[in-house]
């Protein structure tokens, strides 16, 4: 935290040991800042007048304050044996020792000091910024609010104001955020439209993750013109948070033209990397790796420079790179925070869990107070728990179908590259019309495996076991065999095999009728806001009636309209074989249809979403003819705490390829999920 002490001069200028000598001079340099000039001006008096108090005690202050407060604290002592016990010279040589930044020290000197005069208005300013300096917050507030009675000036309403920066601060740490805000609010009675406040306000906001009310902070600030740099890079940082992506690059170009103008090369250099950032966010990554490159033939190759290009990397999707660079960069720096945080962040993106904790856990033991590696950390555990699941939906449909299904899902703690899970289903249907029940339970056991970054796989074996009371019971082999593998950050491809029964309605259950699937599908992303998603595939039936189908959805999202996003969908399948009773099996069906989606953007430590599409189009085929199709849903998402989470929705659709020729459905459902356990264990 940034204290400044206010510079009480002390000197009584009562004192007239040579009432001759003018000293008005000396005194004003002193007031101005003006300490070499007042330490020469005092020494030539000191030339010329050796014994005045008055003088040396000047040149001691002069010479403190212009860089030299040891050389000032044994001046101050050879004065003392001049003149013991004197409350002046012991009160100059306490506030040197604030100069030379050994407050403890100092803190002992002013409160003998303050035992031996508690109404001395200096002495209780200068004991108050002690206690302030050794983060002694609230008795330093107790002894300011002494000095300000004693005499209710500037200088002590600044050292007040630090104080209650520092009381903000430490509550800030404590997770205490409504009390920071309350001593915000006090210093702003007296002191409105302060910088400091106003940062230290957005600060804190951005520790609750309250990154609107940071960024109407910022905004202010510029609107008022307080400190636009500032206001600039944090307008640019809440705006990249918020994927206002043309405001995050503007906020910081801004900061920069500013920045550049300036002497200060660390503050031009994090205004940079905010800008780098901002760019690499909007996935601008060429633009991004240009403007270190511009930067590093202008300031040199530093350590920043290099996190920023590994993050950028990183943001591309590829790990391999950017865990070289951390690599290389830990071994010159073992013990930088920042780094250690990044890299954490970088291998749990690679699932690498145990490697990121210690990471962090490293990170913590220099720096406890700071609550970014806290936060990471949470979020990993929390990522690692084991989960239990229930999900449970009830549908019917316009063609006399009723179903019901429940399913329950155990997911073990992520401990390495596998992790497995255990689930059962149990679906009924009735078909109202036929007065036909059915009913079937699966149970399964799985794995997720991530053997590298860019491969994941899932694989699901089990056993079904179906029945109707028109005909026996079926015993069935289920599989779900899944793999993708990540080309690069914009690209992914993937292949299924799956093997489950058809138990839409009662009569397809009662058949037996089961078929093995098997599709690929390949997705990239164009640009920042395009996106083209493709799946193929062929089944075979085991009544040995075959299908394929190929679906394709290119899509847009709205970057002036937050989290809605609008596409076209086309779907195109064919049987060998036809069954109008049993099931859609055209000779070919095909549909298109356009489509809105929302999904409420993400927000970190959001306890609810929302998402919703609606999709209208026409689908036709040799027994349905052409005809309108639509779709429609809406989901709510609660978070009720880290561990527990609840989801509801409904939805509806009369998509053909979806269910029996014709028909049209709705149905609700709701899940229930229950994180247990306090994930990785080390």
């Amino acid at each position: 935290m940034k204290v400044v002490l206010s510079l009480v001069i002390i000197i009584s200028l009562a004192i007239t040991s040579t009432a001759q000598v003018n000293m008005n001079n000396g005194f004003q340099l002193l007031e101005n800042g003006q300490f070499s000039e007042a330490e020469i001006y005092f020494s030539e008096i000191l030339d010329n007048h050796p014994g005045n108090k008055t003088a040396q005690l000047c040149y001691g202050r002069a010479v403190g304050l212009s860089g030299a407060p040891n050389q000032a604290i044994y001046h101050f002592q050879q004065m003392e044996k001049e003149y013991p016990g004197d409350i002046e010279i012991r009160l100059n040589k306490a506030e040197a020792y604030l100069w030379a930044d050994r407050s403890g020290e100092a803190l002992v000197f002013f409160n003998d000091l303050y035992q031996t005069d508690s109404t001395n208005f200096a002495i209780v300013l200068g004991y108050a910024n002690s206690l302030s300096i050794e983060k002694k917050y609230q008795e330093a507030l107790d002894m300011i609010d002494r000095a300000l009675y004693l005499n209710h000036n500037d200088q002590a309403l600044i050292s007040k104001k630090y104080i209650l920066l520092g009381l903000t601060d430490q509550a800030r740490k404590q997770g205490q955020y409504e009390s920071g805000h309350q001593f915000l609010d006090s210093i702003e009675l007296w002191n409105p439209q302060d910088r400091d406040v106003m940062l230290t306000r957005a600060s804190l906001y951005l520790t609750e993750q309250k990154y609107g009310q940071a960024q109407e902070v910022y905004h202010h600030m510029l609107e008022e013109s307080i400190d636009v740099l500032e206001a600039s890079l944090g307008h640019s940082y809440t705006s990249m948070i918020n994927q206002d992506h043309s405001t995050s690059i503007e906020m910081a170009e801004n900061a920069l033209l500013e920045a550049a103008t300036g002497t200060d090369t660390s503050l031009l250099i994090r205004t940079i990397i905010t800008k780098i950032n901002a760019l690499g966010a909007a996935k601008k990554f060429t633009e991004a790796h240009k403007t270190i490159s511009q930067w590093e033939d202008q300031l040199g190759n530093t350590l920043v420079f290099d996190m920023a290009r590994s993050r950028l990397y990183f943001w591309q999707g590829d790990f391999d790179r950017s865990s070289l660079i951390y690599k290389d960069l830990m071994d010159v720096y073992p013990d930088h925070y920042e780094l250690r945080v990044s890299y954490a962040e970088l291998q749990f993106a690679k699932k690498e869990y145990t490697d990121a904790i210690n990471q962090l856990d490293h990170a913590i033991s220099q720096d406890a107070d700071r609550v970014d590696a806290w936060r990471l950390k949470q979020r990993i555990q929390q990522d690692i728990k084991p989960f239990f699941q229930v999900s449970a939906i009830d549908m019917n449909d316009n063609g006399g179908n009723q179903s019901r299904e429940i399913s329950l899902q155990y997911q073990f703690s992520k401990q390495t590259n596998i992790s497995p899970f255990i689930q059962f289903n149990h679906k009924s249907t009735f078909q109202n019309k036929e007065a036909i029940a059915a009913k079937r339970t699966n149970l399964a056991a799985g794995i997720n495996w991530n053997p590298h970054y860019k491969i994941s796989g899932k694989a699901l074996v089990g056993f079904q076991r179906s029945s109707s009371f028109l005909s026996n019971l079926n015993n069935n082999f289920i599989t779900d065999l899944g793999l993708q593998y990540r080309l690069n950050a914009q690209q992914n491809i993937g292949v299924n095999l799956n093997i489950s029964s058809l138990d839409y309605n009662s009569e397809m259950v009662r058949s037996k009728t089961s078929v093995m699937r098997l599709s690929g599908n390949y997705f990239t992303s164009i640009g920042q806001s395009w996106g083209l998603y493709v799946q193929s595939g062929f089944s075979k039936l085991s009544d040995d009636n075959t299908n394929q189908w190929a679906f394709l959805s290119f899509f847009h999202q709205l970057t002036a309209l937050k989290g809605f996003k609008i596409g076209v969908n086309m779907s195109y399948l064919n049987y060998g074989d036809t069954d109008v009773d049993l099931y859609f099996s055209p000779e070919s069906f095909k549909s298109g249809e356009v489509f809105i989606q929302y999904n409420s953007p993400a927000k970190i430590n959001q306890r609810w979403s929302v998402t919703g599409e609606l999709a209208y189009g026409t689908q036709g085929s040799s027994f349905i003819g052409w005809q309108d199709s639509f779709r429609w849903s809406g989901q709510l998402n609660y978070k009720i705490s880290d561990n527990f989470n609840f989801m509801a929705g409904i939805k509806g659709s009369n998509t053909a390829s979806d269910v029996a020729s014709g028909y049209a459905y709705q149905s609700v459902f709701m899940s229930i999920k229950v994180n247990l356990g306090n994930g990785l264990a080390l």
